[in-house]
């Protein structure tokens, strides 16, 4: 539970801010530098019912502060990432990460349009019962100034 919440909040915050090991700049990508609001919703499948009940996670809200000039979350120990800038509005990613025996492996995008964003992301890993598949749904708006 505590390795799917992490997992869940890294890869949506990782794929908002550009997932890249270079950075990502508000003057090339269209999007507004500040706060924003990130909300981010799991769905599972590839598991039986009784335990997709068990995972089913409220949404969850974040406040991030994306700067004029990010360059955060490189890959790391845990996860590598490949990003592709498809133009100012839309980035690519697909990423591998490993942790506690588990190896996850999954692809999205994101979606910039000057004060909102969208994004999903489809993760694929060994669930208890096998293969399982975890689908977020992020959506984002800038509320203000950095604090």
């Amino acid at each position: 539970e505590k390795y799917k919440m992490k997992l869940l909040s890294t890869t949506a915050v990782a794929l908002v801010m550009g997932v890249s090991s270079t950075s990502l700049s508000a003057d090339e990508y269209n999007y507004k530098p500040g706060l924003w609001e990130i909300k981010t919703t799991m769905e599972v499948e590839g598991v039986p019912a009784h335990m997709k009940a068990l995972m089913k996670v409220p949404p969850v809200v974040e406040q991030e502060c994306l700067k004029a000039n990010e360059d955060i979350f490189k890959s790391d120990n845990e996860c590598k990432y490949d990003k592709k800038r498809i133009s100012a509005n839309k980035i690519q990613v697909t990423f591998k990460c490993s942790e506690e025996g588990s190896e996850m492996t999954g692809k999205g995008e994101t979606t910039f349009s000057g004060e909102t964003l969208s994004s999903w992301t489809e993760m694929k890993t060994q669930g208890p019962t096998g293969p399982m598949t975890m689908k977020n749904t992020t959506t984002g708006k800038y509320i203000g100034p950095c604090k």
